[in-house]
């Protein structure tokens, strides 16, 4: 776990180049990419209410800190890719 701000953006940049060489490919559809980035802030969520609500399941601020890290890097991918979005209005039916 990081103490300073600096390192938890090392930490952050990191795990973007991981996830960039592991899943070289990021979703063409904003909300596929969005629904990544959910489903990292869904395990953050996990990790903290086990440590808060279920302690026996091991959960450390180690891990609080990873997932919120992972949720980070996963933001900035999206943030990467945003101005190939097609992002525009739909007309209303």
């Amino acid at each position: 776990m990081m103490d300073t701000l600096l390192g938890a953006i090392d930490a952050v940049f990191a795990e973007l180049r991981c996830a960039e060489e592991k899943h070289p490919g990021f979703p063409d559809d904003p909300f596929v990419a969005v629904a990544v980035i959910g489903e990292e802030l869904g395990e953050l969520q996990r990790a903290l209410l086990q440590l808060y609500f279920e302690p026996e399941k091991c959960t450390s601020r180690d891990d609080v800190f990873k997932e919120a890290v992972q949720t980070a890097a996963m933001a900035l991918r999206f943030l990467f890719h945003v101005e190939r979005y097609a992002l525009t209005p739909t007309e209303s039916q």
